[in-house]
């Protein structure tokens, strides 16, 4: 079958989430014998895996449209309900947190696409040299990098037997504070890394590391998370929005909803992630590490299992195929 792909131009490459997700979905459907061109009006279906505000330009009313919704906060942009309503036939959601603030809104979601992990992201024993890294991989507010900070500071102060890596896209807004005045950046057991990782080198640093943190005021599909623990490490993530609990264990992180710091991009409510809880977690993980580790890494091979791309295409894509046919 013929199905039409449509995101943003500028996700048309591997440095971002949604990125590698549409790869890992254009990519399965193909093995899966079906072809997947770029905006193809000539599809019977069409899988819009971008905002509405974006892909309203791309619709036909003689294909069949699904809307993918990845989203990080309890109301949509208010000019996307107009195009929910009346110009898409389906809508899908990318985790079970999106489903639930979906139908919240008065939406009905036909089914959780989860996204899966590549295999690159393969399994790796670790053990303890000379001290326990954490990560951090981020690059918005709603990662919360201030907070991954300071609770790390709260844990461990400037302990040399922890590091907290913090992985950005560009330069980094973490600094010093004493009180509300900053008083400098970053430095001794926190290390900033400020730019753009080809997939490798984000797997080569996942496997020099102990533990991910996703302190996130919110996921759409929480991407990074699955591959840390596809790769065999703890992740420390806020189990409200978090798809992969069941591989959490006792690393789920509390929070609670609160207004959005940023209404105009994430209208509604967002999560806000328990500092106090944070630093427990932090320390919870350097002391019991020794267990943790092996722990994971023989989970990790049924976190791949659990997220094997073509098993999650082709269920998603099943009835659709069938429908269309």
């Amino acid at each position: 079958m013929k199905i039409s792909y449509v995101t943003n131009r500028g996700d048309l490459h591997q440095h971002g989430g949604y990125g590698v997700a549409g790869y890992g979905i254009v990519t399965s459907l193909q093995r899966l014998g079906h072809q997947v061109p770029w905006d193809d009006s000539t599809a019977p279906a069409q899988l819009n895996f971008c905002f509405p505000s974006v892909f309203a330009d791309h619709l036909r009313d003689d294909q069949y449209q699904i809307y993918l919704c990845a989203w990080e906060s309890t109301l949509l942009q208010p000019d996307w309900y107009d195009i929910l309503d009346h110009e898409v036939d389906e809508i899908w959601a990318a985790s079970p947190w999106v489903k639930w603030m979906l139908e919240e809104n008065g939406y009905k979601v036909s089914q959780v696409y989860r996204h899966g992990v590549d295999p690159k992201w393969a399994p790796k024993k670790r053990k303890i040299n000379d001290k326990v890294r954490f990560l951090y991989e981020g690059g918005s507010a709603r990662k919360n990098p201030q907070l991954v900070h300071d609770a790390f500071k709260a844990a461990f102060g400037d302990s040399t037997d922890v590091e907290l890596v913090m992985k950005e896209k560009y330069e980094s807004d973490v600094r010093l504070y004493r009180g509300s005045n900053i008083i400098g950046y970053p430095g001794g057991n926190v290390k900033i890394i400020s730019k753009i990782y080809e997939e490798d080198q984000m797997i080569q640093l996942f496997n020099v590391s102990h533990c991910l943190v996703s302190a996130s005021s919110g996921e759409g599909f929480g991407l990074t998370g699955q591959q840390a623990l596809a790769t065999g490490i703890p992740v420390i993530a806020t189990k409200e929005c978090c798809p992969y609990t069941e591989f959490l264990g006792d690393l789920g992180l509390e929070s609670e909803y609160v207004d959005s710091q940023w209404p105009d991009m994430h209208p509604g409510k967002i999560l806000k992630p328990d500092f106090d809880d944070l630093v427990d977690k932090y320390r919870y993980v350097k002391d019991n590490i020794d267990s943790l580790l092996p722990k994971h890494y023989k989970q990790s091979f049924a976190v791949h299992d659990w997220a094997d791309w073509d098993t999650l295409t082709d269920q998603a894509f099943r009835d659709l195929v069938e429908k269309l046919s």
